[in-house]
């Protein structure tokens, strides 16, 4: 969990990652994790390398068996859970404000979520 400051408000907020299950969206992973305010796109945006998805998988508490090309629509970043081709970045240079989290492309696709 990482703790950062919301400069409008000056407020503390928590951001933490958490890996939906199969088909379903980041904004009900966040509401049923008690972030009702949703996804955090712009940190979702943010996990354009193997490197950096792997990492907040294994925040969310989940391993990436191996990685899958980069992906810019709804549901990434998301995990297959296969042995070839599980993690699935953001792919790089695309807006922060194309990740839908209220859809999710794939119903075998769980979704790495970042709530705020």
């Amino acid at each position: 969990m990482a703790i950062g400051v919301k400069c409008d408000e000056r407020q503390e907020v928590e951001m933490t990652w958490f890996k939906g299950a199969n088909g379903q969206v980041c904004d009900s992973v966040c509401a049923d994790n008690g972030f009702p305010d949703g996804c955090d796109k712009e940190k979702m945006a943010e996990l354009t390398t193997n490197e950096k998805v792997a990492a907040a998988f294994k925040m969310a508490g989940y391993t990436c068996r191996s990685f899958h090309g980069a992906r810019n629509y709804a549901g990434t970043p998301f995990s297959k859970a296969t042995p070839n081709d599980d993690c699935a970045p953001w792919t790089a240079g695309t807006p922060a404000s194309s990740i839908n989290c209220n859809a999710n492309s794939y119903g075998h696709y769980a979704p790495l979520c970042a709530c705020k």
